[in-house]
């Protein structure tokens, strides 16, 4: 296996690369879009999809770097349910299919509470803290600052894939912004 920086390899186009990460994301994708009333036509649409909208960010972006060390996985996951919950908004085949939040829909490796003192990467505890103090303002401000922040995603692009105004996203997420820098610094001190 080439050692190389994931983001490097796909940006050189690494095939090898590409079938590993498809193959390891495939039972995820499945578990996950099977338990909200999808079919296996719709697996293998969301997974094309979103590993699509991924590679394409990557190679457009040479800035795109994901931080934490929840890896790439992680982070194409989080494409793939995007991807989902706009194909569940929009397409008419999708648009029965139940899609509500629930805890782990953003990152595959949230961490719980109780794992937080056994953390030694203080990087990491503060992320887990951050995901936390999200879930806790609610789902609109979850969705804004997840794909404004994690994937890089335009306020407009926001606003159509909410179906609100682009002036309503732009306000919600100076407030949840500010709500999480509040809840943030209330649990610091």
């Amino acid at each position: 296996m080439n050692t190389q920086d994931p983001l490097t390899l796909i940006r050189n186009g690494d095939r090898a690369y590409f079938h590993k990460l498809y193959h390891m994301l495939e039972g995820s994708c499945r578990k996950y879009i099977l338990s909200r009333g999808g079919n296996q036509e719709m697996v293998d649409e969301i997974l094309h999809e979103g590993l699509y909208r991924f590679f394409v960010r990557v190679k457009e972006r040479e800035d795109f770097q994901i931080n934490s060390s929840s890896s790439v996985e992680g982070a194409i996951f989080g494409f793939i349910k995007m991807v989902w919950k706009q194909k569940c908004r929009s397409d008419s085949k999708y648009q029965k299919i139940h899609t509500d939040i629930h805890e782990q829909d953003w990152f595959s490796d949230q961490l719980v509470d109780e794992q937080v003192e056994h953390l030694d990467n203080e990087v990491e505890i503060k992320r887990v803290t951050v995901m936390n103090l999200i879930n806790e303002l609610g789902k609109d401000c979850k969705e804004v600052l997840i794909s404004f922040y994690v994937h890089k995603t335009s306020l407009q692009e926001i606003a159509i894939e909410l179906n609100f105004s682009y002036n309503y996203v732009k306000l919600k997420r100076f407030r949840c912004i500010t709500q999480l820098r509040s809840k943030y610094l209330k649990a610091a001190s």
